[in-house]
């Protein structure tokens, strides 16, 4: 029991990091950085027992991310968003 609270808190700290990482890269103008983090936000969620906000980061991050010309990330978002939980 305490070594699933203890995931779920590092699984939360990680989330919080990351949207923080997030907002400092789109305020800086640091679009692959901020698709990045995006990409890892939406596995992260996808893995954290709540994968229906995760496929709906991914599948945004996807249109994003294509429509942006980052096709790389694009791709791995549409991949990760295919993924079962």
């Amino acid at each position: 029991m305490l070594a699933h609270a203890s995931q779920v808190a590092n699984r939360s700290s990680s989330q919080i990091r990351t949207c923080t990482f997030i907002a400092e890269a789109m305020k800086s103008g640091f679009a692959d950085y901020q698709l990045e983090a995006r990409l890892a936000l939406g596995e992260i969620e996808m893995q954290s027992g709540n994968p229906s906000a995760g496929r709906s980061r991914l599948d945004a991050l996807e249109k994003d991310a294509r429509v942006r010309g980052f096709l790389l990330i694009a791709r791995k978002a549409a991949a990760a968003s295919r993924t079962p939980s």
